[in-house]
């Protein structure tokens, strides 16, 4: 009998013209959900948070970035001195801050500042910020590192150059003078960019040895009488013409 009266309650209350009525949950309109996402950095906010931790290389690095991707490309590799600095001093090992990106009709380049133990200690060829050229295809391919080169002997730089390391050797694309800032470096990079024609020549080490190295068109100013100087000296007496080409290995 319960049974019965209870179905009947339910039949009653919810079965009208052989349609079951099906509560409806109220929605209530959703609260605003507060940004999870962290504002952008600006050079503000950057050195605000250096003063605050003056000692941390990621915000020194993060910095660099930003002045970079504000346009001021010179002064992010200026400051990148002081940002490997920090990071030396916190023995942090990072080999690299990525700068950021410029653009030409043919190519995009990744500027990178490079900080292996070369470049911290300042010994021996060095790298100190290199150019990844890639071009626009779908994706992109990467074509050559192009490297700012500075070549330091008892701490102290020597020779400096804009260059390429390849597979079977070097190309060099230019000597400068060992203090040329970013600005000079960018534009000598570009220019090469724009103009492959190569041309080899031999010149002679302090040992008088020959030696050959690769040079780009009108980039660098061959001396006057390279000519004399495509064979190395010798001691003694050389016979002339094609036999000293043979004999040289020309």
């Amino acid at each position: 009998m319960m049974f019965k009266l209870l179905l009947q309650i339910f039949l009653a209350t919810h079965v009208r013209d052989n349609t079951v009525k099906i509560p409806v949950p109220v929605l209530r309109p959703q609260q605003p959900v507060a940004a999870r996402a962290e504002q952008p950095e600006t050079l503000a906010s950057i050195t605000a948070k250096i003063a605050e931790s003056p000692d941390d290389p990621a915000l020194h690095a993060m910095k660099c970035r930003l002045l970079f991707a504000a346009g001021m490309e010179r002064e992010a590799i200026e400051y990148a001195e002081v940002a490997m600095e920090k990071f030396i001093a916190a023995d942090d090992r990072t080999a690299a801050i990525r700068m950021g990106t410029f653009r030409t009709d043919k190519h995009q380049v990744v500027v990178v500042y490079n900080m292996t133990f070369l470049e911290r200690a300042k010994m021996g060829m060095t790298f100190p910020y290199s150019f990844h050229v890639w071009n626009y295809d779908d994706p992109p391919k990467k074509l050559k590192r192009i490297d700012w080169e500075i070549n330091y002997r008892n701490n102290r730089p020597i020779t400096a150059a804009v260059g390429e390391m390849v597979p079977n050797g070097h190309v060099n694309y230019g000597v400068l003078p060992v203090d040329s800032n970013y600005a000079t470096v960018k534009a000598w990079v570009l220019r090469t960019l724009e103009k492959q024609t190569i041309t080899a020549a031999m010149i002679r080490d302090e040992n008088g040895e020959g030696r050959v190295e690769v040079y780009v068109d009108d980039l660098l100013a061959v001396a006057e009488d390279m000519e004399a100087n495509l064979l190395p000296k010798k001691k003694t007496e050389e016979p002339a013409g094609e036999a000293a080409a043979a004999e040289a290995g020309w």
